[in-house]
């Protein structure tokens, strides 16, 4: 079969320790070595090299001078083609754009459905509209969590405690649960899911996992949601 072969190259001047203290943003320890080796695509953001291939996969290789060597795979089109890459960890400005970041947009959300939940609760609306959108989007997010901590062995998503914000049951159990703040009436699920997203926000320090600090605008945005059930149906009273 003929090889339509490709090769670019990024090499940035810092060793292993440079890469471990990059990552450590995220996860506490990382284990190179448990990384090297042939990886196979299940599902993927899609790279520009990546473009209409299938069968990718990604061999990571330790070099000697620490750097770590990615070559990318695939086919298109029933042609072969790979990609190169040497990398070995980037800091906080490689990664800087000119563009909003993803704290800015989670706070910006943040803001505003706490701004509508205020104005809700005031006039007596329970406007359950933002809660089928909000709700919606968390349990396809926990759809897609729960898949790759149940059937990905990837050191990376599984186990995740990102699970007790976003899970399935937000999107199972959404008619229930929209049901019942449309008509004003008590919903137990809102109550377990305030006191679940409580302890996650108090123990964030201890969990052992680093999350990106945009989570917490995020999870801010379900317990607002969930509270508002439980003041508006106080009101009713």
């Amino acid at each position: 079969m003929p090889k339509n072969k490709y090769e670019s190259r990024y090499v940035m001047n810092k060793n292993i320790t440079d890469m471990k203290a990059a990552i450590k943003n995220t996860v506490r320890e990382v284990d190179i070595p448990r990384y090297m080796g042939v990886w196979h695509e299940i599902a993927r953001y899609e790279n520009h090299f990546e473009k209409d291939m299938v069968n990718v996969t990604a061999t990571y290789t330790l070099q000697p001078d620490g750097s770590i060597k990615v070559e990318n795979a695939g086919y298109r089109n029933g042609v072969s083609s790979e990609e190169k890459i040497v990398v070995t960890g980037l800091t906080d400005a490689d990664h800087r754009s000119g563009g909003i970041t993803p704290m800015q947009s989670a706070l910006l959300l943040f803001v505003l459905v706490a701004a509508a939940t205020i104005y809700g609760i005031r006039r007596g609306k329970t406007l359950w509209g933002l809660d089928l959108i909000l709700f919606f989007c968390a349990g396809i997010a926990g759809c897609i969590l729960a898949f790759l901590a149940l059937f990905s062995q990837h050191p990376a998503v599984s186990p995740n405690y990102l699970l007790f914000v976003f899970h399935p049951l937000h999107l199972f159990c959404l008619p229930w649960m929209i049901n019942k703040v449309r008509k004003r009436q008590k919903s137990w699920y809102m109550r377990a899911n305030c006191a679940v997203l409580t302890l996650f926000i108090l123990l964030w320090a201890i969990i052992p996992q680093r999350f990106d600090l945009a989570v917490l605008p995020l999870a801010l945005c379900l317990l607002v949601r969930s509270a508002s059930n439980l003041i508006l149906t106080s009101k009713k009273r």
